[in-house]
């Protein structure tokens, strides 16, 4: 028992100072040659510096993290104009709507920030008129869009296309179909589509079902759509990272030729009414 009371004598304490010493410093030397050279795997995430951690059904409409102090108030600032009802005038706030409208609002169309159903009061028509097709008299629709009529009916819808034989727009329609109205006033045309269901086998004998819609369109006095007005449903795209490409500056891309743009970065560059877009190839 005596022994095993006995303190270490100075040569053993001597020897714990030391070896304990040593260890303190070959761990802070580990720690220190960690942190310069050897960093965790970095994980690539979808959409860089602007990626949002939120799987809820509300993660694409937040702002993008990068933001700076001035970015976000102006996100902000858009979000709350996108989410807003608008009325008719002379209300106090949101007022504007109509005389003809497709919704009250941004968001009741793009649900979420994000694609919209196709359902009615959230799908759009589109209508233009083949190229070819008389405007007037003796004045039929080029591509070029050289006649008087063609020209007048593109200055009242600038939407339609840089290029006038793009997208020629239909009289007393426009270019869109707008089919809602304030009150006292008739909407451009009645929508109504039901869906066709078709049945098909795939190759190896296994079975499959296909909707289609089929779309019902009649004008203010009763009448369908004539048959030559040509139709395009959409359904309203996302609208998140509309920004992203908006934030390129035009310059180094348009000089581009479109072969290169396409091989190597697998996008074209196209230039519309309202400024830029980028087609996936």
């Amino acid at each position: 028992m005596e022994s095993l009371l006995r303190f270490p004598g100075n040569k053993q304490l001597k020897f714990l100072r030391v070896f304990s010493i040593a260890v303190l410093a070959s761990i802070c030397v580990s720690f220190v040659l960690s942190q310069y050279l050897w960093s965790p795997p970095v994980i690539p995430l979808s959409g860089g510096e602007t990626t949002v951690s939120n799987r809820t059904h509300q993660g694409f409409g937040q702002p993008a993290p990068n933001l700076s102090e001035k970015e976000l108030a102006l996100h902000i600032e858009g979000d709350r104009a996108f989410e807003a009802t608008f009325v008719t005038a002379p209300a106090l706030v949101n007022a504007g709507l109509g005389p003809l409208f497709n919704n009250s609002s941004c968001v009741a169309c793009h649900v979420g920030d994000g694609r919209g159903m196709p359902a009615k009061g959230n799908l759009l028509v589109r209508v233009s008129l083949p190229v070819g097709h008389s405007v007037g008299a003796n004045q039929p629709i080029s591509a070029s869009g050289t006649n008087k009529r063609q020209s007048s009916l593109f200055a009242s819808q600038p939407q339609a296309s840089v290029t006038l034989g793009n997208a020629p727009p239909v009289p007393r329609l426009g270019t869109q179909i707008q089919d809602q109205a304030v009150f006292g006033v008739k909407p451009k045309a009645d929508v109504e589509f039901e869906f066709q269901e078709q049945s098909g086998t795939y190759g190896d004998g296994q079975p499959y079902k296909l909707r289609s819609p089929v779309f019902k369109i009649t004008l203010p006095d009763g009448k369908p759509l004539p048959n030559n007005v040509l139709t395009s449903p959409r359904v309203p795209p996302p609208v998140f990272g509309r920004g992203l490409l908006e934030a390129i500056p035009e310059k180094p891309l348009l000089p581009l030729p479109t072969l290169m743009t396409t091989i190597e970065t697998g996008f074209q560059v196209s230039q519309i009414a309202y400024g830029m877009y980028a087609r996936k190839l």
